[in-house]
């Protein structure tokens, strides 16, 4: 297999993970509050989610992102809770965009998404940290955060490989 292919599976196996991060747990529930979970575990916590305590010992981005679209009037501003819906939106966007690229070999589009997304994540996670949210008494952060961080760190860095064997491989063809 040539370098080439090399580059883009590893680039694709990156974006594939960056999606799968996107719906693993991007918060679980500390030990003392699973264990208070537990207790009420088949107890609907949310009508309107649908949402029973068991689910809410691992939140993902989705998750959140229904909660706050559904309670957006419980902040202070009813624009705030869009304005958290609209950033992981466009991190679930650019996310899908930055995978586009890497199946259309663009590195350079996939390394600009991949930026955009990683800006993001750190955005979600920096409001996270400002409001408590994470780490608290209640919740710690899920693998999911862990997991688009490596991911598109391994991205940027294989897109860049991916560009080199590409202008490589263009230079060869002259």
């Amino acid at each position: 297999m040539d370098n080439m292919k090399k580059a883009f599976i590893v680039s694709l196996i990156c974006g594939v993970l960056m999606v799968v991060a996107f719906l693993m747990p991007f918060t679980s529930a500390t030990k003392d509050y699973k264990d208070d979970i537990d207790r009420y575990e088949d107890t609907v916590a949310d009508e309107e989610l649908n949402l029973t305590y068991g689910d809410m010992k691992h939140l993902t981005l989705v998750e959140y992102a229904r909660i706050y679209f559904v309670h957006r009037d419980m902040f202070r501003d009813e624009a705030e809770g869009i304005v958290y819906l609209v950033v992981i939106s466009a991190i679930a966007l650019f996310t899908l965009l930055t995978v586009i690229n890497v199946l259309r070999k663009k590195p350079i589009g996939a390394i600009v998404f991949d930026i955009i997304a990683f800006a993001g994540i750190s955005l979600m996670r920096w409001d996270f940290l400002d409001r408590g949210i994470v780490p608290s008494s209640s919740y710690n952060w899920g693998i999911g955060i862990y997991l688009y961080y490596i991911a598109m760190v391994a991205l940027f860095v294989s897109c860049i490989w991916l560009g080199k064997e590409k202008k490589k491989s263009k230079v060869l063809e002259q």
